[in-house]
C-alpha cells in the first residue's frame, strides 16, 4: 500500500522551528561576539550562512510519512539490545530479538515485527536507530514486505539511492530504496531511509522469475573485526573458506523446486571457490559486467564485500546475478577489480579471469564512463535526487557541533555529479592508456621467420588482434606458438588472443606470449616499424599500434599451466565452417544423442529439410544466434527421436535469430515444477518448450505442435516478431511473453489447454490472430502491459480477452463468440499491482455468457461508453473455468 504525504501540521511545525533557530543563532552570534560563541551555536551559525543550506530551508517536504507504534515494554527490549551492542562494539542479532509493532499512515494499521539492525555503531549509537521491519501476513508497505528503517547517513545521504537507481536503469537487480518521514510513538524522528530486504516482492519488483537468493556466511569476516580481531583466521582466504547462507529460507523450505535451486546455487559458488567452473558458467555475463562497471564508477566497492554481496539464482538460465545492496559509496577508487581488493583472493577476481566476464565488464566500463552517459544519467536522476539532498541537508540544522563539523564537506560542498564525473574521467584516462604491452622481436635462425615476445604491462587482460609492418599484416591467433592454439586464452566473441595480467599466478596464461611471423628473407633483414595491434579486452575502440623493438635477444619463459575452454559441441564439430565460427547443418535427419551447448561467438545455420531428432534427455542451449530458414516444401523440424525431448533455450545471443518454416514438436520441458513431465536438472526451470531469453528473434510460418510444457513458446526480456505461426494441440499455454516488445500477426491458436497468448510487463500488438478451442483465456494480459489488439477472431473459449494488474488493453475490430465465462474482462489479481483497464471498439460478441466483467477499481469502455463495475472474487473466477 502507498502511504500518504507528511501531515501539514508536522510541516508547519518544522518550518517554524527552523525559522526560530535561524533567528536565534544570528542574534546570539552578534550579541556574544564571535570568539565567545559556544561551539554548538558557532557550528550552526556557519551552517546557516551557506547558500546551499539556506536554499534547503525552502524545500517542501512531500515525503510519505510512516507511523511506527511500539509498546513501552517492547521498546525497552530494543533499547536493552542497543546497550548491549554499545558495550560490545557490535550488534549480534537473531530472530529472538524481534518484537511486535504496528505501522500506520494515520488511517490504516498494519501489523509487523521489528528489531535493532546494523552490525556497527553508525546504525545505533546516535538518536536515529536502524530497525529491521518484517510485515505480517500479506501486509506490504510501498510494495515491500521486509525492509530496514535507518538514518540516511548510514548509506551516505542520497549516494545509495543514486547508485541503486543507476543499477536499476540498466536492468541489474537491486533492493528498493526510498526516503520517508518517520513518526515513532507520536514523536517526529525526521527523515529515514527505507531499504528493502530480500523477499519474493523484491524479486518481482526486478521483473524476475521467483528464485533463491544466496550469500556468504559473515561469521569469519566479523571475527577479523574489533573487539575480537582473531589473528588465527586468514583474512586473505576468507573467500575460499566462507560458508553459504540462504536469504529467503522460509519460503524455500516449503518449495521443492526452490530447494533444488538452492542446492544448485550453493554448488555454483562452491565451484567458484574451488576454481572448477568459469565465471560465465556461474554468473550472467551481461548482468555481472554491468554491475561491476557501475560499482567501479560510483566507488561502491563496499557492496562487493563478502558481508554485503548477495546473488539471485535465475531459474531460467541457472546462472547467478549480483544484487545491489549496502554499497556505502566511497570518495576514491580503491583497487583494480581484476587483480586486487580488500583481500588477495576474492570472488570477483576469480569471476573476471573468465574472458567473457572481463569483456563484458570493460565494455560497460567504457560506456558508463563516457561524458554522454553521465549527462544522460544526471538528466534522468538529478531532478528527483536534488530535493532529497536538500531535505537531508536541512536535517543537520540544530545538531550538535561534532556532527556538523564531521559532515561539513558533505553538507556544504558535496556534489555527487562532480564526484562521478571526476571518477569517470579517471576511468577514461586509464582506458585510453596506449602502452599496454611490452614486446620485443628477433630474427630466428630458420629462414623467413621472426620471433616476437609479448608481455602485459597492466592489471587487466589485453586483447591482441595482430601485427603490422608497412602494408604487411599478420593475424595474432594464426601466428601464436606459445602457448599453443589449443591452450591460449581467446576472446569468445572473435577468437583474438588474450594476454592476462601477470601479477598473480592464478591467471590461466604464461607470463610471456610467443609468436612467429613468416616473412620473406629480405623483409626479415630490413624489418622496421613492426607494431602490435592491441587494446584492453572489452574496449570497443579500434586497436592501438605499439612499435616493437627488433633485436637479437630471446627471452625464454618457463611454461605455465593453461586452463582449457572445453565446450559441449563435439557432435557438431564436423559441421564447423572454415572460419571456425559458423556451424552449417546440411539437409537430412541428424540424431542428437547428448545435450548440446553452443557458446557465444558462433552462428548456427540450418539448411531447408533438416530434421534434428533429439534423444529423450537431450537439451539444446545456445548463446549464439540461429538462422533456421526452411521452405514450405522442405521445412526444418526440431523433434524427438522417440516420444519426446526436453526443449530448447536461446539465451543472451549477440545478433538476431531467424526461424522460418520451422516445426517444433514433442517437447516435454525442463523442470518438473512448471512441467509435469519435465526433465529434472538441478533446479533448472523453463516454462517454455522453446525459450528465448534476452535474445532478439523472428518467427515466420512456424508451427508449435504436441508440446507438453507450461508454455509452448516463452520469450523473456526480448524483442520479437511472430508472423503466420500455428500453435496447436498444446498441453497448456501457447505463447507466453514476459517483459517483451514485439508483434503477433496472422497467427492461429487451436486446441490450447491453457491460454492462447499470455503477456506480462510487455508492450505488444496483436493483429489478425485467430483463437479456437482455448480452454482458458484467448489473450491474457497482466503486470503493467500495454497491448493493442486488432481484428482478433475468438471462438470457443472460457475467457476472451483479459486485462489484469495495471495493464492497458485496446481492442478494435475483433469478434468473440462462444465465451463460456466472459468475452472481455479487467481486474486486479496480484496485491503488488493495481487495477487494469480495457477499451473495446468496433467489435462483436456472439453467443457468450457475458460481454463484460469489470472489477470495482478497474475500468472498461465499449465504443466510448463506460462499463459498469462490480465486486469480483478473482480466485473464485479462476475456479469457474
Amino acid at each position: 500500500m502507498r502511504l500518504l504525504s507528511k501531515p501539514d501540521k508536522i510541516i508547519r511545525h518544522e518550518k517554524v522551528r527552523l525559522a526560530i533557530c535561524c533567528l536565534t543563532f544570528l542574534i546570539l552570534g552578534l550579541f556574544l561576539g564571535w570568539k565567545n560563541v559556544p561551539g554548538f551555536l558557532k557550528a550552526n551559525f556557519i551552517l546557516l550562512t551557506d547558500p546551499k543550506v539556506i536554499g534547503s530551508l525552502f524545500e517542501q517536504n512531500e515525503l510519505d510519512t510512516l507511523h511506527l507504534n511500539v509498546s513501552f515494554k517492547n521498546l525497552q527490549k530494543i533499547e536493552a539490545k542497543r546497550n548491549d551492542a554499545l558495550s560490545k562494539g557490535k550488534l549480534v542479532s537473531s530472530n529472538e530479538d524481534f518484537v511486535k509493532a504496528v505501522l500506520s499512515n494515520g488511517k490504516v494499521d498494519l501489523g509487523c515485527k521489528i528489531r535493532l539492525k546494523g552490525d556497527l555503531s553508525d546504525h545505533w549509537s546516535g538518536d536515529k536507530w536502524s530497525l529491521r521491519v518484517e510485515m505480517k501476513g500479506d501486509g506490504l508497505v510501498k510494495g515491500m514486505s521486509r525492509f530496514s528503517l535507518q538514518d540516511p547517513e548510514t548509506r551516505k545521504g542520497t549516494d545509495e539511492w543514486l547508485f541503486l537507481n543507476s543499477l536499476s536503469k540498466e536492468d541489474c537487480m537491486t533492493v528498493r530504496y526510498e526516503f520517508i518521514n518517520l513518526v515513532l510513538n507520536g514523536k517526529d524522528m525526521g527523515i529515514y531511509a527505507m531499504e528493502e530486504h530480500f523477499s519474493k516482492e523484491m524479486i518481482e519488483a526486478n521483473q524476475r522469475r521467483e528464485g533463491v537468493i544466496v550469500a556468504f556466511d559473515e561469521h569469519l569476516v566479523w571475527r577479523k573485526f574489533p573487539p575480537q580481531l582473531f589473528d588465527n583466521i586468514n583474512w586473505d582466504t576468507i573467500f575460499r573458506s566462507s560458508g553459504l547462507v540462504l536469504r529467503n529460507s522460509k519460503r524455500v523450505r516449503t518449495n521443492e523446486s526452490l530447494s533444488r535451486q538452492k542446492e544448485t546455487a550453493f554448488n555454483l559458488i562452491r565451484n567458484l571457490q574451488e576454481e572448477k567452473l568459469k565465471g560465465s558458467e556461474i554468473f550472467s555475463i551481461d548482468k555481472l559486467g554491468k554491475f561491476l562497471a557501475l560499482t567501479h564508477l560510483w566507488n561502491a566497492e563496499h557492496g562487493l564485500g563478502l558481508d554485503d554481496i548477495n546473488f539471485f539464482f535465475d531459474p531460467v538460465t541457472s546462472l547467478l546475478e549480483p544484487i545491489g545492496f549496502g554499497a556505502e559509496l566511497g570518495t576514491t577508487s580503491h583497487f583494480c577489480f581484476f587483480t586486487s581488493g580488500d583481500m588477495k583472493e576474492n570472488w570477483m577476481n576469480f569471476a573476471l579471469r573468465d574472458p567473457a566476464i572481463a569483456n563484458s565488464y570493460v565494455k560497460y566500463l567504457v560506456k558508463f564512463s563516457s561524458e554522454k552517459y553521465i549527462d544522460s544519467l544526471e538528466a534522468n536522476l538529478s531532478e528527483k535526487e536534488m530535493p532529497y539532498r536538500k531535505l537531508l541537508i536541512r536535517e543537520f540544522i540544530g545538531r550538535e557541533a561534532a556532527s556538523i563539523w564531521d559532515n561539513k564537506n558533505r553538507i556544504i560542498s558535496y556534489d555527487p555529479w562532480e564526484n562521478i564525473r571526476r571518477k569517470a574521467k579517471k576511468i577514461r584516462n586509464e582506458l585510453s592508456e596506449k602502452q599496454l604491452i611490452f614486446g620485443y622481436a628477433r630474427p630466428l635462425d630458420s629462414n623467413g621467420s621472426l620471433e616476437i615476445i609479448l608481455r602485459n604491462t597492466t592489471t587487466q587482460p589485453i586483447e591482441v588482434t595482430g601485427f603490422q609492418q608497412g602494408k604487411e599484416q599478420w593475424d595474432a591467433m594464426e601466428s601464436i606458438v606459445e602457448p599453443g592454439k589449443e591452450t591460449v586464452t581467446t576472446n569468445p566473441l572473435n577468437g583474438n588472443v588474450i594476454i592476462n595480467p601477470r601479477n598473480t599466478q592464478k591467471w590461466s596464461n604464461p607470463f610471456n606470449h610467443r609468436f612467429i611471423l613468416k616473412m620473406a628473407p629480405k623483409v626479415q633483414d630490413e624489418v622496421a616499424h613492426l607494431s602490435v595491434q592491441h587494446r584492453f579486452l572489452g574496449n570497443p575502440s579500434p586497436p592501438h599500434l605499439r612499435e616493437i623493438p627488433v633485436d637479437k635477444f630471446i627471452f625464454n619463459p618457463e611454461a605455465l599451466p593453461f586452463y582449457n575452454d572445453h565446450s559441449s559441441i563435439d557432435e557438431l564439430s564436423s559441421f564447423l565452417s572454415e572460419d571456425n565460427r559458423t556451424f552449417l547443418i546440411p539437409e537430412g535427419n541428424h540424431s542428437i544423442t547428448k545435450s548440446l551447448f553452443i557458446p557465444m561467438g558462433y552462428k548456427l545455420v540450418i539448411a531447408p529439410g533438416v530434421i534434428l531428432s533429439f534423444s529423450k534427455n537431450c537439451t539444446l542451449t545456445s548463446m549464439s544466434p540461429f538462422h533456421a530458414i526452411g521452405t514450405p516444401e522442405k521445412p526444418i523440424e526440431f523433434t524427438s527421436s522417440k516420444e519426446s525431448w526436453p526443449g530448447f533455450l536461446l539465451t543472451q545471443a549477440e545478433g538476431e535469430s531467424f526461424f522460418e518454416n520451422v516445426m517444433f514438436n514433442k517437447i516435454w520441458g525442463v523442470g518438473k515444477k512448471p512441467n509435469s513431465n519435465g526433465l529434472s536438472i538441478n533446479g533448472w526451470n523453463m516454462t517454455g518448450g522453446v525459450t528465448i531469453y534476452k535474445s532478439s528473434s523472428k518467427f515466420l510460418n512456424c508451427t508449435f505442435d504436441e508440446i507438453m510444457t507450461e508454455d509452448a513458446l516463452n520469450i523473456i526480456g526480448s524483442s520479437f516478431s511472430l508472423q503466420s505461426c500455428k500453435f496447436r494441440n498444446l498441453f497448456s499455454d501457447g505463447f507466453d511473453g514476459d517483459f517483451v516488445q514485439g508483434e503477433l500477426r496472422d497467427c492461429t491458436f487451436n486446441k490450447i489447454m491453457g491460454d492462447g497468448v499470455d503477456l506480462s510487463g510487455s508492450k505488444v500488438s496483436v493483429v489478425n490472430c485467430s483463437f479456437y478451442d482455448v480452454e482458458d483465456k484467448a489473450i491474457s494480459i497482466g503486470e503493467g502491459s500495454q497491448v493493442h489488439i486488432r481484428a482478433a477472431k475468438v471462438d470457443r473459449v472460457s475467457f476472451g480477452i483479459v486485462s489484469k494488474d495495471m495493464s492497458e488493453v485496446h481492442v478494435k475490430e475483433s469478434r468473440v463468440s462462444n465465451a463460456g465465462i466472459v468475452a472481455f474482462s479487467a481486474f486486479q489479481k496480484k496485491n503488488s499491482f493495481g487495477p487494469a483497464t480495457i477499451t473495446v471498439s468496433e467489435s462483436q460478441v456472439v453467443n457468450s455468457s457475458r460481454t463484460f466483467l469489470v472489477q470495482d477499481g478497474s475500468s472498461g469502455q465499449y465504443n466510448g461508453t463506460r462499463i459498469s463495475t462490480e465486486p469480483l472474487e478473482v480466485d473464485k473466477l479462476y475456479t469457474e473455468k
